[in-house]
């Protein structure tokens, strides 16, 4: 899970800093966020994501632009981490098996896969690849609720990184 916390902190950054100058200046700071000191995969993920979202989110505010997706996000990873509710109790209950599923994967995709992307999409096509092939490993090897957790944490930010497709 830690991999795939770098992973999407990393491509969000990366890729929401591409075309846009101010988020791409103000949102630099947010990769400081959180931290990854945490006893367990879902306190890892909440002492990480929860902070992260929110900065990005005050940045999209400041800069006017991923609004809708940033509160969308943060209110999910909020919910994510609030003890109690449904979502929190779905991802203890299975974020071993979700983390697991998600390193064994084996998302690979060879070149030929993509020959016919053109390049300024190539990362996108690639990202959505990847999507369809983490939900499919979790599903199969964790079962529904725990694929319907992982979609609930992870399909906000999916929906931002399809946007700045």
């Amino acid at each position: 899970m830690y991999i795939l916390n770098i992973f999407i902190i990393g491509v969000t950054v990366g890729l929401a800093s591409c075309d846009i100058d101010c988020f791409n200046k103000e949102s630099n700071a947010c990769g400081n966020e959180g931290s990854t000191d945490a006893s367990s995969l879902l306190g890892n993920y909440c002492s990480t994501f929860p902070p992260y979202v929110s900065c990005l989110k005050r940045v999209a505010d400041k800069c006017k632009i991923f609004q809708k997706e940033m509160k969308i996000w943060l209110d999910i990873a909020t919910d994510a981490c609030t003890d109690g509710t449904k979502l929190n109790k779905d991802l203890e209950a299975n974020m071993k098996c979700i983390s697991e599923a998600a390193e064994d994967a084996h998302c690979d995709f060879k070149e030929e896969d993509f020959k016919d992307v053109p390049a300024d999409k190539l990362f996108c096509r690639i990202f959505a690849e990847m999507r369809h092939c983490l939900y499919r490993k979790i599903r199969s090897t964790c079962g529904r609720v725990a694929e319907e957790s992982f979609y609930a944490i992870y399909e906000p930010m999916n929906r931002y990184m399809l946007r700045i497709c």
